[in-house]
């Protein structure tokens, strides 16, 4: 998960128009519970990480420039700069004139075991429908889907797009608070203040090196016996300790947690980002 403050961003992120056929297709494979795709960046074709909770395309730090921005990530704040990218080739999907930030993915690197060339968000998709296929391993970008293929699904969730991340809302302890749906999360993380409001949470004593692209941090494993977001409700659910206040900060909401989407789904989940809704 990776969001930029305003505040340092001189850039609009104009995303340009994209190139597809009625339905274009995105192959992707699974490394260390991420979602790996390959794409061409004016020209140079490479493995990079789709991550719906990121709001900017981010390349690797081999591309220079002044570092002019302030970058949020799940472990803290890191510095990165700008540029614009040219062409985006993605599967069947073309696009022109992406605006980027540069940081240096080397943790990432030595995390997955091979050369992240950058980070792609969901939204680079926005305004179209997204559908996430797990056991086809391939992400399905279309403009039109068929009432029929959405009755398929069980739940639909309203998200908001902050900073185009996706969000959820949810009321945990009477508080209302939110949660940010991301691919680019290998597991599910929560406060610590959200695991301790849920009745019956356990530390297992066992913990997890998180790695962001800032670094490497310990994080504690809780087991929570349930949880209930809207109308889904999760048991036996294990879960790792996360200090949100950098991003609550950043997105100027109560952020509470980090959902990686299996947490929804193994199989297909649907994200409608003209209407900002999910299915799954």
């Amino acid at each position: 998960m990776v969001s930029i403050n305003k505040c340092f961003l001189s850039l609009s992120l104009l995303l340009g128009m994209l190139t597809y056929a009625s339905a274009s297709n995105v192959p992707f494979e699974m490394v260390k519970g991420l979602m790996i795709v390959e794409a061409s960046v004016d020209g140079h074709t490479g493995k990079y990480i789709f991550d719906t909770g990121a709001d900017h395309f981010i390349l690797d730090s081999r591309y220079n420039g002044p570092k002019d921005l302030t970058i949020h990530t799940g472990s803290g704040e890191t510095k990165g700069s700008s540029l614009q990218i040219e062409k985006i080739s993605i599967g069947e999907v073309n696009k022109d004139n992406v605006d980027a930030a540069i940081m240096d993915l080397t943790n990432l690197d030595n995390f997955l075991g091979f050369d992240v060339k950058g980070i792609m968000p969901g939204k680079i998709f926005d305004p179209h429908y997204v559908e996430i296929d797990y056991t086809s391993r391939n992400i399905v970008i279309s403009d039109k889907i068929s009432k029929l293929n959405r009755n398929q699904f069980t739940h639909k969730w309203k998200i908001e797009s902050i900073d185009r991340i996706a969000l959820v809302k949810a009321k945990i302890d009477h508080e209302e608070v939110y949660f940010i749906l991301d691919s680019g999360a290998s597991t599910t993380y929560l406060s610590l203040k959200t695991i301790e409001s849920i009745s019956g949470s356990l530390a297992t004593g066992n913990s997890n090196n998180t790695v962001t692209t800032e670094g490497t941090a310990i994080s504690r494993e809780f087991f929570i016996p349930e949880i209930t977001i809207e109308d889904y409700t999760v048991q036996n659910l294990k879960v790792f300790e996360l200090d949100t206040q950098s991003l609550s900060k950043a997105m100027g909401k109560n952020i509470q947690g980090i959902i990686n989407l299996k947490f929804l789904s193994h199989t297909n989940i649907l994200f409608d980002f003209r209407r900002n809704l999910v299915y799954f």
